[in-house]
């Protein structure tokens, strides 16, 4: 007894460190039918149905986000809403949402560094970020989560828009797998390549390159 207490006593407790995934997706087709501005056009039919389809395969698939960061434009709210309803309100409360000016109509800035710093901010348990500016950039809509702003997100989907989408993905995946493209209504679930460790968001920074493609859904291979 006294030798097993002692190796008990002297084992190292090996500390798991949880995946980080991250998702890019672009935001399904919208509707040119109506007079309004960009940042105001809706989704068509077939976009509703597409995004309601890829919300189904994440959601099938083990791969639900628990945080979403998002254009504040029209069509990506809408592309959201659709997944969401797709899974049901019991599944989609539990994720928290955040529509971020910033990610629509990125202009002066590479969308790969607006990413990492909008996922390093808001998914890394709130280090990057006061209370107060936080509160301000959450919205209170059908299926956004209450509460678990502090928390740290490990499944983290960002919805926006090409070419700024496009040029992200192939920045984090390298050109070891080839040029890829996003189609409305794609995404690709990211996790970190063989033998590399997130062990917070704060490593998003040194993570070009670094990433592997687990899922690519093509949105019109689900209809």
């Amino acid at each position: 007894p006294e030798s097993m207490a002692m190796a008990m006593a002297t084992t190292t407790m090996r500390v798991e460190v949880p995946v980080k995934r991250l998702m890019l997706m672009r935001h399904a087709k919208s509707s040119w039918k109506y007079p309004v501005s960009d940042h105001r056009r809706p989704l068509n039919s077939r976009g509703e149905k597409s995004s309601r389809a890829v919300g189904q395969f994440l959601h099938e698939n083990a791969c639900w986000p628990s945080l979403v960061l998002s254009s504040d434009a029209k069509r990506t709210k809408e592309t959201w809403a659709n997944m969401a309803r797709a899974v049901g309100s019991e599944v989609a409360s539990s994720t928290r949402v955040l529509y971020l000016p910033e990610f629509y109509g990125i202009f002066d800035r590479p969308a790969t560094d607006v990413i990492m710093e909008s996922v390093w901010r808001h998914a890394g348990g709130g280090e990057g970020e006061t209370a107060g500016s936080r509160s301000e950039r959450e919205e209170d809509e059908g299926a956004e989560a209450r509460g678990g702003a502090g928390a740290v997100s490990n499944d983290v989907l960002v919805l926006g828009h090409n070419d700024g989408w496009e040029l992200a993905l192939n920045e984090f995946v390298g050109s070891y797998s080839g040029v890829h493209s996003m189609k409305t209504a794609d995404l690709y679930v990211l996790e970190p390549q063989d033998g590399e460790t997130l062990q917070s968001w704060e490593d998003i920074f040194e993570s070009f390159g670094k990433w592997r493609i687990r899922h690519h859904v093509v949105a019109r291979d689900l209809l």
